[in-house]
């Protein structure tokens, strides 16, 4: 073998290998909740964001941006090449909603049952280069809809 090919070998154990997960597919996915209710407001909203954050931290999804309406979620989601974007939307809505229902019983009788997330959901992809972009588009209408639902609430001399 010559100098050159000696010096690009590796001595690693096989043990050692790690696969490497170079690139992602960025998907923008957005639900509404039963019947378009305006339900996820205040504590609702954060905790929703919170159990979806988990559920993608758990699930290897990373998530790009999240905006809570109060009548529907929108997501940026990265995924591995390996995931199937309709398995990892399946299990991001229909987890998200058991926990949500367990930790904040009073969505039921807000919602008139048991179901959390209405039936279809929406997913387009977004190029590497307008991620940042789509991001703040999200955040912006996130920071728009809470203005707009905070000025809805009576104030506290009414």
């Amino acid at each position: 073998m010559s100098a050159m090919h000696e010096s690009l070998t590796f001595d690693l154990p096989a043990s050692h290998w790690v696969p490497l997960c170079v690139s992602r597919l960025h998907f923008h996915v957005s639900w509404t909740t039963r019947g378009s209710k305006p339900v996820l407001t205040g504590r609702r909203a954060e905790t929703a964001r919170a159990v979806l954050n988990l559920l993608a931290q758990e699930r290897g999804v990373r998530l790009e941006a999240v905006a809570v309406l109060p009548d529907r979620v929108h997501l940026v989601a990265s995924l591995r090449p390996t995931d199937c974007a309709a398995s990892v939307v399946r299990e991001l809505r229909g987890k998200s909603a058991l926990r949500l229902l367990r930790e904040l019983p009073e969505l039921r009788v807000a919602l008139g049952g048991h179901l959390m997330w209405g039936e279809t959901y929406g997913i387009a992809t977004v190029s590497p280069g307008k991620l940042a972009q789509r991001a703040a588009r999200l955040a912006r209408s996130e920071a728009d809809a809470q203005a707009r639902s905070a000025s809805l609430l009576p104030c506290s001399s009414c």
